[in-house]
């Protein structure tokens, strides 16, 4: 004789232990596309976006140094002549002072062509060849970017027609 007790109690074992192997495979699939989602945040965030934040900040505190020490100076300038109504004296205080000012600006001028612009160019690099690591939001950038960086490139050399430039 057939005991269904005993066949119930197979069926409902091998039920439950059926549903912990598909538990189990979807939470293990579950957990290795989380893993290979992170893994690749972590890829575009250190292979892409962490060298070109690096370099951005570098630029940027070069920048608003600049402009603090410009300011400074050119506030230290105006001190200079206030209250001085003598034109001689006005020309004396500017032959003595100029040369000073005029390295603050040389030095400015030539952090733009030999750090700044240069590091832009790097910034073009890591794009270049890491792009797969980047955003469609960042890629769509690209363009912008790249004509940036080639306009200071041609400023810097000279390039540019009559008009476009400052002498």
């Amino acid at each position: 004789m057939v005991d269904w007790h005993e066949i119930a109690k197979g069926g409902i074992s091998a039920g439950w232990g059926l549903l912990g192997v598909l538990v189990g495979s979807w939470t293990t699939g579950r957990h290795q596309r989380i893993e290979r989602r992170n893994s690749r945040i972590k890829d575009e965030l250190t292979q892409f976006y962490a060298p070109l934040r690096g370099m951005r900040a570098d630029i940027k505190a070069k920048s608003d140094l600049r402009l603090k020490v410009e300011a400074i100076a050119g506030d230290e300038w105006q001190r200079k002549f206030t209250g001085v109504g003598n034109p001689e004296a006005k020309k004396q205080i500017d032959e003595g002072a100029w040369p000073g000012y005029e390295k603050l600006k040389e030095y400015s001028d030539d952090q733009l062509s030999n750090d700044i612009v240069p590091m832009y160019r790097k910034m073009v690099e890591p794009f270049m060849s890491h792009m797969a690591y980047a955003e469609e939001s960042t890629i769509a950038h690209y363009p912008a970017f790249v004509e940036f960086v080639e306009i200071w490139n041609r400023f810097l050399a000279k390039s540019f027609p009559g008009g476009w430039r400052k002498s």
